[in-house]
């Protein structure tokens, strides 16, 4: 597969739940806001599999501009493990 034109990913991981500095939202709308080529960037988000806030948004992550692809993994002990 080739892609003709360039693809940025963008990895975050999202604590929602106790988390006051979560902006997960306001990210994605400063995003479809401000990126040239929307299309040619996609936003990747992990979760936490205990951050029940989390589950609750998921709705409002689909039918966006920018591409929202996301998953729920352990936590284990946050940013230490980001890479597992």
């Amino acid at each position: 597969m080739s892609i003709s034109k360039p693809f940025i990913s963008i990895f975050v991981t999202s604590r929602i739940d106790g988390n006051d500095n979560s902006a997960l939202l306001s990210l994605i709308e400063s995003l479809e806001k401000s990126t040239y080529n929307i299309n040619s960037v996609e936003l990747l988000v992990k979760f936490d599999d205990d951050d029940l806030k989390a589950k609750k948004i998921i709705s409002k992550l689909s039918n966006r501009i920018l591409k929202v692809i996301y998953i729920f993994g352990k936590r284990h002990r946050g940013y230490e493990d980001i890479h597992i």
